[in-house]
């Protein structure tokens, strides 16, 4: 007599024509529009065609035993939350750093003044106040005046 043998290590699975193939919504309009092309190109039925271009992405999907994954659904996206400066904000500081390069090319401005000058766009820059960097700026002209 003959042996059967049952495999107990893993769940019955669905045979292969009972499985259920999901597909989005593009990917189904691809798959009836390539039904539509073959039964139109290769098998010559006009008709069929025709009757398989008309009928809706759900009958398709039903008929053809596929399920249709997030049908007519879109994507809401969160708001953004701005935590830098706005547009507005950084115009007004490129502005400034251009005003005082401008300053800094005077001819008749001192070494001095170029130096505070360019420090003072370095801060601007960086983002730092003018009142904060106008305080470091003093603490370095004293070191600068006890050498």
């Amino acid at each position: 007599m003959g042996r059967t043998f049952v495999r107990v290590d893993r769940a019955p699975q669905k045979p292969h024509h009972q499985r259920v193939k999901t597909l989005t919504p593009k990917q189904l309009e691809a798959r009836k529009e390539k039904a539509v092309r073959f039964v139109r190109d290769v098998l010559e039925n006009d008709d069929r065609a025709s009757e398989i271009e008309d009928e809706s992405l759900e009958d398709y999907a039903e008929r053809r035993r596929l399920e249709i994954t997030n049908p007519r659904r879109r994507r809401t996206h969160m708001p953004r939350v701005s935590t830098g400066p706005t547009k507005a904000d950084l115009q007004v500081t490129l502005d400034e750093i251009t005003d005082k390069a401008n300053e800094a090319l005077d001819p008749q401005c001192t070494r001095e003044d170029v130096v505070a000058t360019v420090k003072e766009i370095y801060s601007l820059a960086a983002g730092e106040d003018l009142e904060e960097g106008d305080n470091s700026d003093d603490e370095d002209d004293a070191e600068d005046n006890d050498e």
